[in-house]
């Protein structure tokens, strides 16, 4: 290691909170598409691309 501080994704509040609210990171529940979705007042369809996104940034070098 080179000692230079490692890039970190920058997801957006609500990739954040979709994440942690489906892996059961909030309050130890895992809850469903239907219901985030629900939650944040959007389609399922609409989730599905915050999933993606967050995703694409969690998984590719440099987000």
């Amino acid at each position: 290691m080179n000692g230079d501080p490692v890039e970190q994704p920058v997801l957006t509040p609500q990739e954040k909170l979709v994440l942690e609210l489906m892996a059961g990171l909030v309050d130890g529940r895992r809850y469903t598409m239907a219901e985030v979705a629900g939650r944040l007042n959007i389609s399922e369809d609409e989730l599905v691309t915050v999933l993606l996104s967050a995703k694409r940034k969690l998984s590719e070098p440099g987000g």
